[in-house]
């Protein structure tokens, strides 16, 4: 303990004199064979102001074992060396310079970009590669900060964004002098810095004769840092975009950039990008070299894909294409966006791959192919729209509602006297399957204050199998004054499973009418399966048709 505490006194005494032969003692103190002595050395040579410590230390660190550089590589640390490390930039020293380097990329401290920037612009500069490979690398690091991986990342320690300007500032006027230096590593750092709308970047993507104008479109086209493919991805929402970004976005077709434009696009193409989609003749990733590719990316991205290329000008036959080969072998997505894109395709094939849908395992599929059998002219779609009504899922039997709007309550309603038995009774029980306002509908008819027209509402009602839905309204009606509207609601509640409905049927057996009280017994008991699509479908076409 006391050997320690004398330690820390020597390091502080060392880290404070100005006397520069402390310097040289902490630099003995690296090579110490004891860790503690070594780190703590390097940490008071961080720690001393002016250029010869950080000089010493720089020179010393790539001989030095790793916890010595590890106990300088931290943020703080780098922080206290920065103006030592900038100084060794400019300087003449090669060897110091290539150190200084090396320091960096270990810390990944972008303040010091601007200098490798500028260091590596000038012509014929000794280190100018090194300079400027240790820019990019800088630049990745802070294009990762700007554009984290997930949305739930850890922030960066500070905002990247004063940085990003730094360095940008020196970047352009590197971009600038690249007939100087001839660094491409410098202009694709540019291009993982830049933002979409920058007025240099237009400036020389525009302009062929711009010395950095094909190494700009070069690092545009095979980086796989999210800066630079959202330059790319973002031409598909700006007004203008430079024709070279438009040739980039259709052409590349490797898989980061694939799954970053399509991942940009969010839960569903905006509609800005599928207006400018629309001006494209298509993309090279949705071609048939590269359907592989498409059946790799997740359901989402899948779904993405084809609602892009829907959007250009691509032709039917290619998109049939696609969504046949999503329907088939895409994830759920994919499967999901296929069916809604081939419904516009007006075709015997794309007929085809509906029916083909309707028989998919996952009930999102099955929802959007139902959505796509109206007017189709498929075989059958009517008694298909019918059975679908009894789906296991919810979201297939509003599909199926949402193409039978007009099998509604109100026609039926309308045409119910002219009807007899058993169409009456089949017709309703599928008008009530139907129409999801059926309900509502006739609680608001119950609302009329006529007798009669409670009654012939009733009546109607019990042909609907939609008791449990009106239960409520039902068990008040049984306590109407009218033994006739008593009956009807009785009636009216077969088949009713709500505990609520069953006990208002079981007081009804004691009603003083006998017409009540048989009624509740029969509306007590099981009901007959109805089979709705056998035999019906020509008498709903006649009587709604689509």
């Amino acid at each position: 303990m006391a050997a320690n505490r004398g330690l820390e006194r020597t390091l502080l005494l060392l880290t404070k004199t100005p006397n520069p032969s402390a310097i040289e003692v902490l630099d003995a103190g690296l090579r110490s064979d004891e860790p503690v002595v070594r780190g703590s050395a390097a940490r008071a040579l961080s720690r001393r102001r002016g250029p010869a410590a950080a000089r010493a230390l720089l020179l010393a660190l790539p001989e030095t074992p790793a916890d010595v550089q590890q106990a300088v590589a931290t943020r703080p640390a780098a922080r206290r060396l920065r103006p030592g490390v900038i100084a060794a930039l400019k300087g003449d020293d090669v060897l110091l310079c290539k150190r200084a380097c090396r320091y960096a990329q270990d810390t990944c401290d972008p303040h010091v970009l601007p200098v490798l920037a500028e260091q590596a612009s000038q012509a014929d500069h000794p280190y100018g590669l090194g300079l400027a490979t240790t820019a990019l690398q800088l630049a990745k690091n802070l294009s990762e900060q700007i554009h984290p991986p997930t949305d739930d990342a850890d922030p960066p320690a500070e905002d990247p964004a004063f940085a990003r300007r730094a360095a940008l500032n020196a970047l352009v006027r590197a971009v600038d002098s690249f007939s100087n230096h001839r660094h491409v590593e410098l202009v694709e750092a540019f291009a993982l810095l830049a933002v979409p709308d920058d007025l240099v970047l237009r400036r020389v993507l525009t302009d062929a004769t711009h010395a950095a104008h094909q190494p700009l479109l070069d690092a545009l086209a095979s980086s796989t840092a999210p800066g630079a493919m959202q330059i790319v991805s973002r031409t598909l929402l700006q007004d203008h975009p430079a024709a070279p970004l438009v040739g980039l976005l259709t052409s590349r077709t490797d898989r980061p950039f694939v799954e970053h434009l399509l991942g940009e696009m969010g839960d569903r193409p905006p509609l800005r990008a599928l207006e400018s989609a629309r001006g494209l003749a298509g993309f090279a990733w949705a071609e048939e070299p590269h359907e592989g590719l498409l059946l790799a990316l997740p359901g989402p991205l899948q779904a993405n894909a084809l609602k892009l290329a829907a959007a250009t000008s691509m032709s039917k036959r290619r998109l049939t294409t696609l969504c046949e080969l999503m329907i088939e072998s895409g994830q759920t997505g994919g499967r999901i966006a296929a069916c809604q894109v081939i419904g516009k395709v007006n075709s015997r094939v794309a007929s085809t791959l509906i029916a083909s849908a309707l028989r998919d395992t996952d009930p999102g599929v099955v929802a959007a192919a139902t959505t796509q059998l109206r007017n189709r002219g498929i075989e059958g779609s009517r008694e298909k729209l019918i059975a679908l009504l009894d789906h296991d899922h919810e979201e297939v039997q509003q599909a199926a509602q949402g193409c039978l709007t007009d099998v509604n309550y109100e026609s039926f309603r309308a045409v119910y006297d002219h009807l007899e038995e058993p169409a009456r009774r089949t017709h309703g029980r599928l008008v009530g399957k139907a129409d999801p306002n059926c309900a509502a509908a006739v609680k608001s008819d119950l609302l009329a204050a006529s007798p009669t027209q409670r009654l012939r509402t009733l009546e109607i009602a019990a042909t609907l199998g939609i008791a449990d839905r009106l239960a409520d309204v039902l068990t008040d009606q049984l306590a109407d004054p009218d033994a006739a509207v008593r009956a009807a609601a009785a009636r009216a509640l077969a088949g009713a499973s709500e505990p609520a409905a069953r006990e208002a049927l079981q007081s009804a057996l004691e009603d003083a009418n006998s017409t009540v009280r048989e009624a509740a017994a029969k509306s007590l008991a099981p009901l007959a399966p109805i089979d709705l699509a056998a035999g019906l479908v020509q008498h709903l076409q006649q009587e709604f048709p689509l």
